[in-house]
């Protein structure tokens, strides 16, 4: 299963690089260039938009790409497996038929997104665009801690009860323990649509 996405995440590696990768040359006063690798037409930057000096990008990631391309592919091969290996584990222990999208969404908060919870922070913070459990989708529920979910997460890591609400008690980004109460996220219909009121005059 791995090579067919082998091509794919070598491509998003190489994208991070030139796109996101900032330029490690440091001011006297110790403030990094801004410019990544795409974008250093004029040199050396810092926040303000001053040039501190002329030069080509310089990056230690950069300069042995090739080697850590292979690391990257190599690493990204091993924990596909070892996630794999959990999820098929999960699956078959699961009772009723658990939904299999679901035992991925606890796969994925407790092998990914608990590793990032130091990024995320356990108040309110987060993205309006972009949801960072799956980034994917945009967020559309603000949970009890304050972090932001999109609909497709806030179904995955939580259990539907009446009238089209979902009970949710654990948050995918803090990854602590439940809440004292469940917090309780009211969901669309799939089948519901938009209705626009044009007051014309």
């Amino acid at each position: 299963m791995f090579p067919s996405y082998k091509k794919t995440c070598g491509r998003a590696l190489s994208h991070f690089y030139d796109n996101h990768w900032r330029c490690e040359k440091v001011d006297k006063h110790g403030n990094r260039c801004v410019n990544v690798y795409v974008c250093h037409e004029k040199g050396h930057q810092d926040e303000t938009g001053k040039v501190f000096g002329k030069g080509e990008y310089i990056s230690s990631f950069h300069r042995h790409r090739a080697e850590q391309r292979v690391g990257f592919l190599r690493d990204l091969k091993y924990r596909l497996a070892k996630f794999m290996g959990a999820w098929k584990d999960m699956v078959s222990v699961a009772e009723g038929g658990e939904d299999e999208e679901k035992v991925v969404a606890v796969l994925h908060r407790e092998h990914t997104l608990q590793k990032y919870m130091h990024v995320w922070g356990t108040g309110a913070s987060g993205s309006h665009t972009t949801c960072f459990s799956c980034l994917y989708h945009v967020p559309t529920h603000i949970l009890y801690c304050g972090h932001i979910i999109c609909e497709k997460c806030s179904v995955n890591f939580s259990e539907a009860i009446s009238g089209g609400r979902r009970e949710i008690t654990i948050c995918p980004l803090c990854c602590n323990d439940p809440w004292p109460t469940p917090w309780i996220i009211s969901s669309k219909p799939a089948t519901a649509g938009l209705r626009i009121l044009a007051l014309d005059g």
